[in-house]
């Protein structure tokens, strides 16, 4: 830096300051309530017992500004800025949570971008200048240890280069981390960075039987609930044809399991919502030994005494990987394992939450077989979409994680993908278009949230459509971008206290 100055950032109230070591001279620490206005001056030379007035003194190597010197500024519980002057270069880290603590207003309220008749962002509706412009804290989370933080809007200050690759800053984590979003490769050096990416280079790339791949299906198929999943287990296929004239159902079923066949309880001729398995065939009595359950003019076969209930539990076990996450496996194999950069993620939260808020013809008490919406299985995130209510709580087994903690423990890396939840926290809509918002780029995206399995037998997720900037609903077997996800850990710092978080100068972490 040649001037010996450097701009520290921001130190909250109650918080320490480390000695800076190797200065030849004398340092000059001035605490500023803004840029340009000193709130405090002193100057310290190595041998000084006290700093900025006789309230502060440097305690075990440490500045403490205490509570009567806050008291005296009127500045109790609000930030101020520090900067050092010194005879040469010295190194002073700052955390890119401090960066987003310092600069986050609640939620619930109205402030400088935010003016709406009932206090606080409206997510039924777009980001925007009165809707939401920067950085906020769910309120929700405001009494947690970690309250999280999101951004929102047109924002042009969270962008950071981390394994000489751009990503941008989504929001933080319920432990303080930084959870990161890929946004392209660094066309500059990691000295002048350049981050200014949109389109597909926001997109991975990888080289598949020699051909550079930049969209990807989410899974091979999309005949099965299984296939919402970022990982799933036994996949129930559907098979769209009708049962033969005549055929009797039943509202449940026995299982003999020395015989290994099905009996139908409370036969009937044809279906209705009670009566959903059947034996196809023309006789009440009949038995089977794989029987049918219809969930509209699809039906998928069960055997071995299994019910539909089991067959839906059955196929969210964790034991397959999906086509997206062998996809982001890999990249993240050819860019960030095994090397220095993984010390800096954390093991958080990748929620691909398959709750269930509508069951649809899966109900065998009640499920209507007819071939409209009233027959999908429709999941939670496709509920708090259209409600407008986003979540970040998410049930164990959808939880993905390293880790056997929290979560459930079934990932070979800390990399994922965000959820719509995190695309309406950010500015976007389910089915309201935005094109003016920070995670718009102009083409069609994979989020983790399951959307709905239809009654024509078509899994879908949400997706993020480039047409319009909207939330929308995307066939797990649609070919469509894949932008990771990583967690940076709490406590990571930034190495260049210049930057500013745009595009050409990016927080770089080391």
């Amino acid at each position: 830096m040649g001037d010996g100055n450097i701009l520290v950032g921001y130190i909250p109230q109650n918080t320490t300051l480390g000695t800076p070591s190797g200065i030849n001279g004398k340092i000059t620490i001035k605490a500023y309530l803004d840029k340009n206005k000193i709130a405090i001056s002193d100057t310290y030379d190595g041998n000084e017992t006290d700093l900025m007035g006789t309230t502060n003194d440097w305690v075990d190597g440490r500045v403490v500004l205490t509570t009567e010197e806050w008291n005296s500024l009127q500045q109790n519980g609000i930030s101020f800025q520090v900067k050092v002057e010194a005879n040469e270069d010295i190194w002073v880290e700052e955390t890119l949570y401090d960066i987003i603590e310092r600069q986050t207003v609640m939620d619930n309220i109205n402030s400088t971008y935010v003016n709406n008749t009932t206090p606080g962002i409206d997510f039924s509706q777009i980001s925007s200048d009165t809707n939401g412009k920067g950085v906020y804290t769910f309120s929700s989370t405001a009494n947690d240890a970690y309250p999280v933080m999101y951004y929102r809007g047109v924002v042009d200050n969270n962008n950071v280069l981390f394994a000489n690759k751009c990503w941008k800053m989504v929001r933080t984590t319920d432990t303080g981390g930084v959870k990161l979003i890929y946004n392209g490769e660094n066309k500059g050096t990691e000295e002048t960075p350049n981050c200014d990416n949109t389109g597909t280079d926001t997109q991975i790339t990888l080289n598949i039987d020699g051909q550079d791949v930049n969209t990807f299906a989410f899974n091979e198929n999309a005949n099965s609930p299984a296939y919402v999943g970022y990982m799933y287990g036994t996949v129930y296929s559907s098979t769209n044809s009708l049962a033969q004239d005549g055929a009797y159902f039943g509202t449940g079923f026995t299982y003999d399991s020395t015989n290994n066949v099905y009996t139908l309880v409370n036969a009937k001729e044809g279906s209705d919502e009670y009566h959903h398995y059947t034996c196809n065939e023309t006789s009440a009595s009949t038995t089977c030994e794989n029987i049918r359950y219809y969930s509209s003019t699809y039906y998928f076969t069960l055997s071995n005494g299994k019910s539909i209930e089991d067959a839906l539990r059955e196929m969210q076990t964790n034991t397959n990987d999906s086509n997206a996450k062998e996809m982001l496996d890999r990249w993240y194999e050819e860019h960030i394992d095994n090397t220095n950069f993984e010390a800096s993620l954390e093991d958080t939260i990748w929620c691909n939450d398959r709750s269930i808020y509508r069951i649809g013809g899966f109900n065998p008490n009640g499920g209507p077989i007819t071939n409209n919406n009233t027959g999908d299985l429709q999941y939670s995130g496709f509920e708090r979409a259209i409600t407008y209510n986003p979540s970040l709580n998410c049930k164990k087994n959808d939880s993905f994680t390293m880790t056997n903690g929290r979560g459930n423990g079934a990932l070979n890396y800390s990399i994922g993908i965000i959820t719509s939840d995190e695309l309406m926290l950010a500015g976007g809509k389910h089915a309201g278009a935005n094109k003016a918002f920070y995670l718009y780029n102009g083409t069609k995206w994979f989020s983790l949230t399951p959307y709905f399995f239809n009654y024509f037998g078509v899994t879908y997720l949400h997706v993020f459509s480039s047409q319009n900037g909207m939330i929308m609903s995307g066939s797990t077997t649609s070919t469509n971008g894949l932008r990771p996800s990583i967690s940076l850990k709490n406590g990571t710092a930034i190495v260049d206290n210049d930057a500013d978080g745009t595009v050409s100068k990016p927080y770089v972490i080391k």
